[in-house]
């Protein structure tokens, strides 16, 4: 593993030696404070607005699925359930990525993923991805970060899709306002049969945001909600899989999933003078969801699921001048306070969960072109626990508390014009969802579950000359009392210290002025106890695409995406077969004259037969697979003003 990762980190250096150039100075807040990523020591890519128009994607899974070190966990490839990973966690992907949206959190107290189908990219700013940071962001970002940025100017628009599988994509923006004020209306609906029988998809979305700018201060009141209905079709063992991909088994026949979200956030930054900033931030997300999945052979019932998180986020920042540099120190809190309840024809769950964070943040200038990153956390949360149903083994209202306490230090060496070299150390932190409390035959063995935490290290290189520019991140993840669940014992356990290495390159390589190539890839070793792979982590995925500027508004790419095999769900000793690997190829071309668009996607353009999840059976031993779309086109209208 040591020597392929050596020798892969070497690519950059091999291509191109043209005269340095100065990158563009891209900020970031992800750092929890307005700075440039490249004085940053964590690893950070960004995914701005021209990058999201030239993808044409639909769905956050469909766009992140093309970058490096992401793993993306989509069932039925339209993106209305996927999660997303961070550093090769599979399963429990959902539970160590951190999603932030404007800077609050979106992951579940429970172990459920965030509902991230319902956020529309014509509405994003940009991506941003950091690699570890729990002493900056708290609990579950132990893999990383992902932060979504909505867009903040006034743009207009309106946006027609049209696709295979019966697909309609209707989005509307308007704005009014001036120098002092600004309203945004948006909304959508998207309606689809999607690939799979029983796999209709009904959403409509609508936002309200107000904003208003100041002298010395602005605020913003952000309002927004979802209605979704989903068929769910069910996984389909390889020999109904052959016999027809596309098909629901009758076990699955009634299966739904209906979710209604409202989030209500607002914030305010205010200049405290020459030197001080203070920003503020709250929200209220609710989600209700009411569903129905079924095992084979085993008839069930509707569900429901309801979750309410309340978040507060204050920090003062201190900012100043060290030379030609600006270095800065920040003091906040993280309060968040979750309600969970869920009502099953096994019984009932309610549960509560609260955090209370404090940290402290500094980006600090040396000389010889050095910046010191250094960030430190006081964590405390506590899980009230009650479940009164059939399976009911635990005291009501019973409390679990944990304590934790975080550090992390960074380093960024500006080697010259063009080339940037890091080094990071982060502590890293997950705590007990609130419905892992429960151990084997539902008695309370799980009770004992420790917190996560471990220590991240990562040495990264960025670089930029003529027209390459490329980034390599090696890091490895050390974790002790890591989280999962026991297929043997029915339980969730804490594990004996576990590792992950992995390295991270990326490439951007103008060839002509009207030609480039883009390059992303990932390779990953990750083991659970014993050795064995930990399962739907694939150890190499990547992409690779040409693109060109053809002339006359035109824009042209060729794009392969390839994962190699991984292990079923729930497959943790390796028995059952694996998932096979696979190469995707799409197609896109796009003409835009001002804000006027036309564009046309053909995927899986060589029409491969692959599913990216699939899941071993307990009774069987065989693996339940979720096929995702053969060749299918999509086209689409947009007109932005």
């Amino acid at each position: 593993m040591h020597q392929r990762l050596l020798a892969l980190a070497a690519i950059p250096f091999s291509l191109g030696a043209a005269e340095p150039t100065t990158l563009d100075s891209l900020v970031v807040t992800g750092s929890r404070t307005d700075a440039p990523a490249m004085r940053l020591a964590r690893s950070v890519s960004v995914i701005d607005r021209e990058a999201i128009e030239a993808s044409q994607a639909t769905s956050l899974a469909e766009l992140l699925a093309s970058r490096a070190g992401i793993e993306v966990l989509d069932f039925y490839g339209d993106g209305s359930r996927a999660s997303f990973g961070l550093r090769g966690f599979g399963e429990n992907a959902a539970s160590n990525t951190l999603i932030l949206l404007d800077g609050q959190p979106l992951n579940n107290p429970d172990i459920g993923s965030p509902d991230l189908g319902r956020i529309r990219l014509e509405d994003i700013e940009r991506i941003e991805v950091l690699q570890g940071g729990s002493a900056l962001w708290g609990n579950q970002a132990v893999g990383g970060v992902i932060h979504i940025v909505s867009r903040q100017t006034a743009a207009e628009g309106l946006r027609f899709e049209r696709g295979e599988f019966d697909l309609v994509d209707v989005q509307g923006r308007s704005s009014a306002g001036n120098e002092l004020w600004q309203i945004t209306l948006s909304g959508s609906t998207r309606t689809a049969d999607n690939y799979r029988d029983n796999n209709a998809l009904d959403r409509q979305t609508g936002s309200l945001e107000a904003r208003i700018q100041g002298t010395l201060a602005q605020g913003w009141l952000r309002i927004d909600g979802s209605d979704e209905h989903l068929q769910v079709p069910g996984g389909l063992f390889p020999a109904e899989a052959d016999a027809d991909r596309r098909q629901s088994a009758a076990d699955f026949s009634g299966d739904f999933s209906s979710v209604d979200t409202f989030r209500l956030a607002a914030g305010l930054r205010a200049e405290l003078g020459e030197d001080w900033q203070f920003d503020g931030r709250a929200a209220r997300h609710d989600v209700n969801g009411r569903f129905q999945i079924s095992f084979r052979g085993f008839a069930s019932e509707p569900a429901t699921q309801d979750r309410t998180v309340d978040s507060f986020n204050p920090q003062w920042t201190w900012r100043y001048r060290a030379g030609e540099r600006d270095g800065h120190l920040a003091l906040g809190s993280d309060l968040q306070r979750a309600d969970y309840r869920l009502v099953s024809q096994f019984g009932e769950q309610r549960n509560e969960q609260s955090v209370d964070d404090l940290y402290l943040t500094a980006l600090l200038p040396l000389p010889a072109r050095l910046d010191l990153s250094l960030s430190a956390r006081h964590s405390r949360i506590k899980d009230r626990i009650s479940d009164p149903g059939p399976f009911g083994v635990l005291p009501q209202g019973r409390d679990y508390r944990h304590t934790e306490t975080l550090g992390a230090a960074g380093l960024v060496w500006q080697a010259n014009r063009g080339l940037w070299l890091s080094a990071n150390w982060d502590q890293v932190l997950r705590y007990p969802k609130v419905d892992e409390y429960f151990g084997s035959g539902f008695t309370p063995d799980s009770i004992a579950l420790q917190p996560q935490t471990g220590d991240n290290l990562e040495l990264g290189l960025r670089l930029a000359r003529g027209g390459l520019q490329g980034s390599v991140l090696l890091y490895r993840l050390a974790l002790d009392n890591e989280i999962v669940y026991d297929p043997a014992s029915f339980a969730n356990t804490n594990l004996d210290r576990t590792t992950r290495e992995g390295l991270n390159v990326t490439l951007h390589w103008a060839l002509l002025p009207r030609l480039s190539l883009d390059l992303a890839y990932s390779l990953v070793d990750a083991s659970l106890r014993g050795g064995n792979r930990i399962p739907l982590v694939a150890d190499q995925h990547g992409q690779l695409a040409v693109n060109l500027d053809a002339g006359a508004g035109w824009h042209l790419q060729a794009q392969l995406q390839a994962a190699s095999d991984r292990l079923a769900g729930g497959d943790t000793d390796a028995s059952a077969a694996a998932l096979p690997g696979y190469g995707v190829v799409n197609l896109a071309a796009r003409w835009r004259r001002q804000g006027l668009q036309l564009h046309l996607k053909l995927l899986n353009a060589l029409d491969r037969e692959y599913a990216a999840i699939g899941f071993e059976d307990g009774f069987t031993g065989q693996v339940a697979s979720y096929p995702l779309p053969g060749m299918h086109l999509r086209a689409g209208l947009s007109l932005e003003m």
